[in-house]
């Protein structure tokens, strides 16, 4: 893949990765999501927790940071957080299906 590839494939992945998010508050960040790399780094507890929360403060305004939002905004929050993953695992199973069908075939 030459350089200029390489750039536009990394531009297209940025902008995927990117969510507007709009707080019931009000408030609005763009909330960019971890690359791959990153996500196969989490590791399970409060660790997990503690870059989740980094990696959205890194789309707030600085010096805002999480302990900052009203209750509904945090708890909005974490209901995104967590329908990211689970329609991520959807999508794993599905195609982990989808694969196993396919070499039945």
């Amino acid at each position: 893949m030459d350089s200029e590839s390489l750039k536009k494939f990394q531009e297209c992945s940025l902008k995927a990765r990117t969510l507007k998010v709009t707080l019931p508050s009000g408030f609005e960040f763009d909330f960019i999501l971890p690359t791959t790399g990153r996500f196969l780094a989490f590791t399970k507890g409060k660790k997990t927790q503690d870059d989740l929360i980094q990696l959205l403060q890194e789309g707030f305004p600085e010096g805002l940071n999480v302990e900052d939002l009203p209750l509904d905004d945090f708890n909005y929050l974490n209901e995104v957080i967590s329908n990211f993953f689970e329609e991520m695992m959807k999508k794993k199973e599905s195609q982990t299906g989808s694969e196993t069908t396919q070499e039945n075939s």
